[in-house]
């Protein structure tokens, strides 16, 4: 799984994007070898003047083609981030369950 972490006013020191990034992967599990490539994206709409405005955009693209997009917004980043990678890999994992489905369908004949 490729990740890439983009940041719009929030300061990550270098030490903790390493943590960031093996956390991003634990939360991920199984489910990561599924996807191609994860971008994070983060954000602090209006930096130090507080309120519900950290953003974090998790894009999740499969190996077998498509993309999932999740937003979430929250008081604190940490929080955002991770339930925005919760719900993306609930959404990865339902959309798997689909594809299989469809793919069993397709091959066993319909007996009328």
């Amino acid at each position: 799984m490729d990740l890439q972490i983009e940041t719009q006013d929030v300061d990550l020191p270098p030490h903790s994007l390493e943590s960031l990034r093996s956390r991003v992967q634990r939360a991920m599990g199984r489910v990561g070898d599924n996807v191609s490539r994860l971008h994070l994206s983060l954000r602090d709409e209006n930096s130090s003047k507080g309120g519900r405005d950290k953003i974090c955009v998790v894009r999740a693209t499969l190996n077998t083609g498509g993309e999932i997009l999740v937003v979430d917004r929250s008081r604190r980043l940490p929080r955002a981030l991770f339930r925005g990678l919760r719900r993306s890999k609930v959404l990865v994992r339902r959309e798997l369950k689909k594809r299989r489905q469809r793919a069993r369908q397709r091959r066993t004949p319909a007996f009328a």
